[in-house]
């Protein structure tokens, strides 16, 4: 029996989340979200206990949170694109490459909970899945895309809002995993908008679920997981 590998490439996520040419401008509308009242969080709320050490005010690593999104926002417009600017720092060892992954991670999190996921995943995926919800063997997945809507997506199909789970369900395996989580069915290219801690072998999205609200809430959540 064949064999079937799937590319998916830049302008697959069209319908949720901007193409390269779109981000500054989108970019920009969600820094003037993160400084409007309903997403500032008030001077003197401090993180709970769980993360030891924060010597400031939640409010002042918002603040630097947004700075760096001024910068990212700059950046974009000065650059071909982000996928340049990232290629750009990673060659000159700038440690600004992290700040330009949280940045970015951040706004696809709440680019994805604002928007409704890309129907053309859905429909894809309701064409291959199995009675079982899986991908056939036969049929592998490359995706130059560091967004989360093959998870979304597949939400839908297995009535699992834990994106986390979705991913491993699915054999979701990006280069910044340092082993394969088992079968890998599905190779993100570029990485994925999240994080990897040092004691850890597998990235960790900034989504956990696409049932959010853009909110308070939110904002302080995703600002204390960048904190960890």
């Amino acid at each position: 029996m064949s064999r079937i590998t799937y590319l998916i490439g830049a302008g697959a996520s069209f319908n949720a989340l901007p193409i390269v040419e779109k981000i500054p401008e989108r970019l920009a509308g969600f820094i003037t979200e993160m400084e409007s009242d309903y997403l500032r969080i008030g001077v003197g709320h401090y993180e709970d206990l769980s993360i030891s050490g924060l010597q400031e005010p939640i409010s002042e690593y918002q603040n630097r949170m947004i700075q760096n999104l001024k910068w990212l926002h700059g950046e974009s417009k000065k650059n071909a694109s982000i996928d340049t600017l990232a290629k750009k720092l990673f060659l000159k060892g700038d440690s600004k490459l992290v700040d330009l992954k949280i940045g970015l991670s951040l706004f696809f999190a709440f680019e994805q909970i604002k928007n409704e996921p890309e129907p053309r995943y859905d429909a894809f995926f309701a064409s291959i899945l199995d009675s079982n919800l899986k991908l056939p063997d036969r049929l592998k997945i490359l995706s130059w895309n560091y967004d989360s809507q093959i998870e979304i997506s597949y939400s839908g199909f297995c009535d699992s809002d834990d994106i986390r789970l979705c991913s491993q369900r699915l054999g979701v395996y990006t280069k910044s995993d340092n082993d394969p989580p088992g079968a890998i069915n599905i190779f993100k290219i570029n990485g994925t908008t999240g994080y990897r801690p040092q004691t850890e072998k597998h990235h960790k999205l900034f989504l956990k679920t696409k049932k959010a609200t853009v909110d308070l809430n939110l904002a302080h959540s995703l600002i204390c997981l960048v904190l960890k």
